[in-house]
């Protein structure tokens, strides 16, 4: 499996640990985890520009259809 390695800062390994100790894993799996998360939702989500392209390119006019007359409902007792 690929590596990957990084610095951070003191307190922030702290916290980390503590998050890690906290779900009773190692700091690997947590942040294993961790990163899984974060990727998944990552690929949920928007593609760029899909607001501007699909959303902002309606051309024309939007006509509400004429609305039937409201029923009358008896009143709860």
């Amino acid at each position: 499996m690929p590596k990957v390695s990084f610095e951070l800062p003191a307190d922030l390994v702290d916290k980390l640990n503590q998050a890690a100790s906290a779900q009773h894993v190692d700091v690997e799996q947590f942040l294993q985890a961790l990163v899984q998360r974060e990727v998944k939702d990552v690929s949920r989500a928007w593609p760029a520009g899909y607001f501007d392209e699909v959303i902002g390119g309606w051309q024309g006019e939007l006509a509400r259809p004429e609305q039937p007359p409201l029923e009358e409902r008896d009143p709860f007792s």
